[in-house]
């Protein structure tokens, strides 16, 4: 579905030019996403415990001459491209850029969605003066919001096979809980293994209370890492 959103969007972006083509004026500025609207984001509140909102950073870009003063600008939800509404997401009347920087942070407060799978399109407008949006395919962010998990592209064979197991969703909750990190991604094998003991070792220790984690299948929760 990930790649029709795109399509979709792409038919509106069909007019856009390129960043050789934006002109550079003394006078105005242009400010767009630093990742094109083809880097959408994918957002589980599943991470997050009980949370009802987070608040996560999003990075953007000026182009031009460097501000001599803070710049507003306004990100709205596109709701002609979103699947979300209002309720999803909050924004303020408006961002600050500040000054001297070529590159800014704002922050994104999203609402957990619940049992839905929402799309939020966020289109940044400038602030209608001497602060304009940039390229048309930085202009757009997609992110999209779910409660959903899936198994992740690092709890690969190896990880299988040498540290965790058979992937399950409670032991991915577990895993979470427990080592407080849920994204294997970039971690070396030692980094691993630790966090597979720190696993291995709190699952012994309920055993030993008589309080014996269970998997999804009914039997006792185990991983595979050796120690």
């Amino acid at each position: 579905m990930k790649k029709i959103y795109v399509f979709i969007l792409s038919v509106f972006l069909l007019g856009a030019c390129s960043k050789e083509n934006i002109p550079m004026y003394d006078t105005v500025n242009y400010i767009q996403f630093s990742d094109t609207y083809r880097d959408s984001m994918d957002i589980s509140f599943f991470f997050y415990g009980n949370a009802e909102q987070i608040e996560i950073p999003v990075e953007v870009e000026m182009l031009g001459n460097l501000f001599l003063e803070d710049r507003s600008f306004v990100v709205e939800l596109d709701k002609d491209l979103s699947t979300a509404t209002d309720e999803h997401i909050v924004l303020p009347e408006y961002y600050v850029f500040r000054k001297e920087h070529v590159k800014d942070t704002i922050s994104l407060v999203l609402n957990n969605p619940g049992d839905t799978r929402v799309r939020i399109v966020l289109a940044i407008r400038g602030n209608g003066a001497d602060v304009l949006a940039g390229e048309y395919s930085y202009q757009y962010k997609i992110i999209n919001l779910s409660s959903e998990v899936s198994i992740p592209e690092w709890w690969d064979g190896d990880v299988e096979k040498s540290f965790l197991g058979t992937y399950s969703i409670p032991k991915y909750q577990l895993l979470i809980k427990v080592t407080g990190e849920g994204d294997w991604t970039n971690l070396d094998a030692s980094t691993r293994r630790a966090y597979a003991l720190q696993l291995k070792y709190y699952l012994r220790e309920m055993e030993d209370k008589d309080e014996v984690v269970l998997d999804v299948d009914g039997k006792a929760m185990t991983v595979t890492v050796i120690g």
